[in-house]
C-alpha cells in the first residue's frame, strides 16, 4: 500500500493502480487486510473519478463495501467520500446503501445526511433599515468599551494587560473583523456578522472554523458532523427521549433503528421548542434535519440552559425572578435559550469585540429593545450585553447563578483569579462551570507558551464548596462542575 501511494504522489498513476490492483487481489484473512483491501479501491476510485470515469469509479466502491459490508466498511468509505463533491456522494450512496447489511443501513444514512446537505442550508433576509439601527448600536457599544478601557484601565487590576489565548487570537486571528469595525460602517459591519459562520472571529466561539468546515473537501468535515450527531443523541439521552447504553452488556446504540428527524420530534417535544437554530446567518454548518439545520453550540446551549433552570427550580427560585450572569458569552447562545426557557433577567460580560456578535445574535432574535448595551443601557432590557470590566460594578449578592463554558480554564490565571474574587461577591447561591482541564501547553508561532490550562477545582479552592464534579453528558474531556458560594 505504501508503495502504491508512493507512487501516486510521485505522479505514476498506472504503476500506482498496479500496485493497488495487486492489494485487493490478495484474499484477506485479517480485519486489517479487509480495510486495506477497501482502502485500496477507495484509491483506484478516486483516480478514475479525477479521470471522468464516474460509472468505473462507482464500480469499484460497490466491490468495496461487498468486501467489508458492515458499518465498520460503510464508515471508513464514507469518510474517504467526504472529500469528493457532493452530487457525487450523493449518487454513490445512492448504489452503496443497498449493500449494506440491515442493522448498519439506518446508522449510517444517518451519517451520509448529515455530510451531503450542510452547506448553504440557511439563508438570511435582507439587510433593512431597522437592522442597520442595530449595526449602528453595536459600532457605538465597541467604540465606547474600547475608549473606556484606554482611559481607565489603571483602575481594572488583573483585567487588563495580561497575555493568553483570547489576546493571541485578537491580534493573529480575528483581524478581518477589527479592519470592518475600523470602517464605521453600520451596514458592513452587519454584513460581516450576519457571515460569521464564515469569517475568523467564528475560530474560538463556533470552536471549528466554519469558513474551512463549509468548503466539502475539508478533512475535518465528516469527524465534526459526527461529533455533532452524537451530542443530539447524547442529548437525547440526557432528556430521557433516548435510553442510556450499557456497553458492559454488550448494548450500542440502541437509537440505530429510529428514524434521526424522529429522534430529533422527541427530544423538540421534550424541550418545548424547536431544536434548529433560528436563520440568522448566511451560511451555517451542522446536520440537516426536516426543518433546518441542527448546530452544535445551540445543542451544547440548549443542555446548559437547562441545567441552570433545573438548579434553578431546585433551589425553590422562580425562573422568572431568577438573575443569572454569564462569563464570557461566546456568540449569545447560551443567553438565547435560557431566556427562552424562562430566566428572567441574563446579563454577559465578555471582551467588547465578542459583545459585538452577542449584539448581533440576541439583537435579531429578541430584538435591540431587549437588550442593553454599554453605548445603550436599558434598565428594562431582558438581558444585558457588557464589556468584561462591568462585573466589576455588579451589586454584591445581585445573582442567583454565575456560569462560565469554555473559557475560564484556558485564560490567564491572574484574569480567573478576579473573575473568582467577584463571582464570589456578586453570587448569592451558584458557580456553574463547564469547561475542560487539559493542562495543555499552549505555544504558537513565536515559540513562546502563552499559559498553561489550569483546573477550576484548583481556582475555587478555599474560596467555594464544590456540590458536584461529573463528566458532561455530551461532551467528551468536559466536566459540569457546581459550586456553592460561601
Amino acid at each position: 500500500m505504501n508503495d502504491a501511494r508512493d507512487r501516486l504522489a510521485q505522479g505514476d498513476v498506472g504503476q500506482a493502480i498496479a500496485l493497488f490492483n495487486k492489494v485487493k487481489s490478495y484474499r484477506p484473512e485479517s480485519p486489517e487486510q479487509v480495510l486495506m483491501q477497501l482502502t485500496a479501491r477507495c484509491q483506484i476510485a478516486d483516480i478514475l473519478i479525477k479521470n471522468g470515469k464516474t460509472k468505473e469509479a462507482f464500480s469499484e466502491l460497490v466491490e468495496a463495501l461487498k468486501v467489508s459490508p458492515g458499518f465498520a466498511g460503510a464508515h471508513e468509505l464514507l469518510s474517504h467520500l467526504a472529500q469528493w463533491e457532493p452530487d457525487l456522494v450523493v449518487e454513490c450512496w445512492r448504489r452503496l446503501v443497498p449493500i449494506l447489511d440491515p442493522a448498519s443501513r439506518v446508522k449510517i444514512i444517518h451519517r451520509i445526511n448529515a455530510v451531503l446537505t450542510t452547506m448553504g442550508a440557511l439563508e438570511y433576509n435582507p439587510i433593512t433599515a431597522d437592522i442597520l439601527g442595530l449595526g449602528r448600536i453595536i459600532l457605538d457599544s465597541f467604540t465606547a468599551a474600547t475608549e473606556h478601557i484606554r482611559l481607565h484601565s489603571d483602575k481594572m487590576g488583573n483585567l487588563v494587560g495580561k497575555t493568553d489565548i483570547w489576546s493571541h487570537m485578537a491580534s493573529r486571528v480575528h483581524g478581518d473583523f477589527f479592519e470592518t469595525v475600523a470602517r464605521n460602517d453600520p451596514t458592513a459591519i452587519m454584513e460581516y456578522l450576519n457571515a460569521l459562520p464564515t469569517k475568523s472571529i467564528g475560530v474560538g466561539i463556533q470552536r471549528y472554523a466554519g469558513h474551512e468546515m463549509l468548503d466539502a473537501r475539508d478533512p475535518l468535515r465528516l469527524p465534526r458532523l459526527q461529533e455533532f450527531l452524537e451530542q443530539v443523541l447524547h442529548l437525547g439521552e440526557y432528556l430521557g427521549v433516548l435510553p442510556v447504553d450499557n456497553t458492559e452488556i454488550g448494548q450500542k446504540d440502541k437509537w440505530k433503528d429510529r428514524d434521526f428527524d424522529e429522534i430529533v420530534a422527541s427530544i423538540e417535544e421534550k424541550l418545548g421548542f424547536p431544536l434548529i437554530f433560528p436563520k440568522v446567518f448566511t451560511r451555517q454548518f451542522g446536520l440537516k434535519v426536516r426543518n433546518g439545520v441542527v448546530d452544535n453550540r445551540a445543542t451544547q446551549a440548549i443542555y446548559t440552559a437547562s441545567r441552570i433552570c433545573a438548579l434553578l427550580d431546585q433551589a425553590g427560585i422562580p425562573r422568572s425572578e431568577a438573575k443569572v450572569l454569564e462569563i464570557g458569552g461566546g456568540m449569545g447562545t447560551l443567553a438565547y435559550y435560557t431566556t427562552k426557557m424562562g430566566v428572567g433577567e441574563y446579563h454577559i460580560v465578555d471582551l467588547p469585540y465578542i459583545n459585538t456578535a452577542q449584539h448581533y445574535l440576541l439583537g435579531t432574535l429578541l430584538g435591540m429593545d431587549q437588550i442593553s448595551t454599554f453605548a445603550y443601557p436599558r434598565e428594562d432590557a431582558k438581558v444585558s450585553v457588557m464589556p468584561f470590566f462591568k462585573i466589576l460594578e455588579k451589586p454584591d449578592r445581585y445573582f442567583h447563578l454565575v456560569v462560565n463554558e469554555d473559557s475560564m480554564t484556558e485564560i490567564n490565571k491572574e484574569i480567573v483569579d478576579v473573575y473568582i474574587e467577584q463571582i464570589c461577591r456578586i453570587s448569592s447561591r451558584y458557580f456553574l462551570s463547564v469547561n475542560h482541564e487539559s493542562q495543555a501547553e499552549l505555544v504558537y508561532q513565536s515559540g513562546r507558551s502563552l499559559h498553561r490550562h489550569h483546573r477550576m477545582i484548583e481556582a475555587t479552592q478555599g474560596k467555594m464548596t464544590q456540590l458536584y464534579r461529573f463528566i458532561h453528558w455530551m461532551r467528551p474531556g468536559y466536566l459540569e462542575e457546581l459550586f456553592a458560594v460561601r
